[in-house]
């Protein structure tokens, strides 16, 4: 009688059982069809894509340096050049790239304890407007650009205050704030820094001191006004004693006129 298929695995697997073998189980290759065949390799190749795209995903990186960034690229330790805007792939084994922000950028300095050249104490806050020109600088050549922007502007401002008596500090604000550009500007470029603006934002005063000040701002502008209205009453007066020479100058010397000119004349006399 013929064997099935199904009876010759079954034979198989109990002569493989019966002689003590480990692998006594042979599974039935002979009954899969062509799609499970099939599954089986999708599967197959499905993972093997998913291992290779977790290997190069643990040594390959993206990187995207946007238009507003500036970026520089380190192989094995060594700047080698500064990135354009662009989506970049780096072994992330070898290589790394930094990225800084390039739009202007706001620091605020604030009060800083000066004494003037009278020996007066104020604070004085300071606003600074910069960007980043060179990468390479701002990285290469110090750890904190920004600290180095912020003693460049202490320093510039205690120097120029130290030179200038309290009066002269608050009537050159604007020179103040030139003087720390010129002074500053200078020093930043060698990290990499541009300069846009800078400006003094607020000058303070003790308590003492600031209501003394306020008095003699006080006292100059009534003093001020005084000297207005005094100047306004003058003025009037030389219109009026203007207008009377005018007056008199220009009376018609007719016998009308000499005789009402008589007349005031004795009215005077009289009086």
């Amino acid at each position: 009688m013929p064997v099935s298929g199904g009876q010759r695995q079954r034979s198989k697997a109990e002569t493989m059982r019966a002689s003590g073998s480990r692998f006594w189980f042979v599974p039935p290759w002979d009954s899969v069809t062509v799609e499970e065949e099939m599954i089986v390799e999708t599967i197959v190749i499905i993972a093997a894509l998913g291992l290779f795209v977790y290997g190069i995903s643990r040594f390959v990186h993206r990187i995207t340096v946007y238009e507003h960034e500036h970026a520089v690229r380190f192989d094995r330790g060594r700047l080698t050049k500064t990135l354009s805007p662009g989506v970049f792939w780096i072994f992330s084994s070898q290589s790394t790239i930094q990225k800084l922000d390039a739009r202007p950028q706001i620091l605020t300095v604030p009060g800083q304890e000066v004494l003037s050249s009278d020996g007066v104490t104020l604070k004085v806050s300071v606003v600074v407007e910069y960007r980043i020109v060179d990468p390479k600088k701002a990285i290469m050549e110090t750890s904190d650009y920004v600290s180095v922007l912020y003693s460049k502007v202490q320093t510039a401002l205690r120097m120029f205050i130290g030179t200038k008596a309290i009066e002269e500090v608050l009537e050159s604000r604007v020179e103040l704030s030139e003087s720390l550009r010129s002074a500053v500007s200078g020093d930043i470029e060698s990290v990499g820094l541009s300069l846009n603006d800078i400006a003094v934002k607020d000058i303070m005063f003790a308590g003492s001191l600031k209501e003394a000040f306020s008095k003699t701002a006080r006292a100059k502008h009534d003093a001020q006004a005084a000297l207005e209205k005094a100047r306004g009453e003058a003025a009037s007066l030389r219109k009026l004693a203007n207008a009377a020479r005018i007056e008199v100058e220009e009376a018609p010397a007719s016998g009308e006129g000499g005789a009402h000119g008589f007349s005031f004349r004795n009215g005077l006399g009289a009086g």
